[in-house]
């Protein structure tokens, strides 16, 4: 069959890419290899720069609002941050996932759910997508499909050269010591934090590093957490020996993330901030990004989507930039730097903005979507 654009991958990044695609008119399918509504690994805090790139209103499905912060080290708590007027909303990304799906097809786009996508072909000016399922042909093809690599090596992007790792837990259950509307950032990790995410009656915890030779001891750095701060999971699975894992592929400015007419969004393209490693912001950010190149290939106003690369680089960078420099001072020293935040009143009103900020501008919308007021 043949479409306008496929979009390969129903997160963040290819549902935003898909609902903008099919509210302009486009022929937009839009390929996911499992079924919506499951389970994924993420700490599911959203960032201003996250919600505030919603095009889909998710009030019902935002579990707690935090704008409390506690940041330890070694155990114990050195700093309180709290910012009234700036909160982080806690989803659940099964949840949030299938509301930005569904939200693409009310658009008007073609949704294939469990349907892997196997291969990705570009030849004379068409893109093939040869799925499980059947083949499919369109004129351009936009990739987001997680941190798997099987595409980006196929299509010769070249390899994602930094990346950090995860491991996380998510239940039902309550901790002793941090109160229920609090959120905690532990910089014990070298090279990276703990978290523990309230919603609601669900907590999600977890660890992260850049460092790689710190990525074989997570799982036993995350039950260590779990401890220091008194969390018991209700439910007898959540346990760190069964905590999901995942690869946080980094932003890098220099990275390819389109090549004629195929583009790589959100962690295909490898987003992600370099100090909190935040992804679903400039997932969201991308897929609006890669529809606007698409339409104007499309509209014969481009021959490739080379433009969305551009775009993207001038809307992230200022903010990765900083996010870059400051994992770069931070982490070496972590004690340090919450130490100052603890003590000096300006280090505080700094962080509160990084948190805050928005991306470098926002995004001009042509090519027949009109931007939502």
């Amino acid at each position: 069959m043949r479409y306008d654009v496929i979009v390969i991958g129903a997160g963040p990044a290819g549902s935003q890419a898909a609902w903008y695609l099919a509210r302009a008119g486009v022929r937009t399918l839009l390929l996911e290899k499992e079924q919506l509504g499951r389970d994924k690994p993420c700490g599911g805090g959203l960032t201003p720069r996250a919600y505030r790139n919603l095009e889909v209103p998710i009030d019902d499905l935002v579990l707690a609002r935090v704008n409390r912060v506690e940041l330890w080290v070694g155990g114990r708590r050195r700093a309180r941050l709290r910012a009234p007027e700036t909160s982080i909303w806690m989803v659940q990304r099964s949840a949030f996932d299938r509301r930005l799906a569904e939200h693409a097809i009310a658009a008007g786009a073609e949704l294939h759910e469990t349907e892997p996508a196997t291969a990705v072909v570009v030849s004379d000016g068409n893109v093939v997508v040869q799925t499980t399922r059947g083949r499919y042909e369109a004129a351009l093809a936009l990739i987001a499909a997680g941190a798997s690599t099987r595409f980006r090596r196929a299509l010769g992007f070249p390899p994602q050269q930094l990346a950090g790792i995860a491991v996380e837990i998510e239940g039902p259950g309550s901790a002793e010591r941090v109160p229920v509307d609090c959120a905690v950032l532990d910089y014990t990790v070298p090279g990276g934090y703990a978290w523990a995410f309230p919603k609601g009656d669900l907590w999600n915890v977890g660890v992260a590093t850049w460092w790689s030779r710190v990525g074989p001891t997570l799982r036993r750095r995350l039950d260590t957490f779990i401890s220091q701060i008194g969390l018991t999971f209700k439910d007898s699975r959540c346990r760190p020996d069964q905590a999901s894992g995942r690869l946080i592929p980094l932003w890098k400015r220099d990275q390819v993330m389109a090549r004629g007419r195929v583009a790589l969004l959100g962690d295909s393209a490898g987003l992600a901030d370099p100090f909190f490693g935040e992804g679903i912001a400039p997932a969201l950010v991308s897929g609006r990004l890669a529809a606007q190149a698409a339409l104007a290939v499309l509209d014969g106003h481009a021959e490739s989507l080379d433009s969305y690369r551009r775009a993207l680089q001038a809307v992230l960078h200022p903010h990765h930039a900083r996010m870059q420099l400051l994992a770069r001072l931070v982490y070496p020293m972590p004690g340090l730097w919450i130490a100052a935040l603890a003590s000096i009143p300006l280090c505080r009103s700094f962080a509160a903005r990084v948190v805050a900020e928005p991306f470098a501008e926002p995004v001009v919308l042509t090519h027949g979507i009109t931007p939502s007021p």
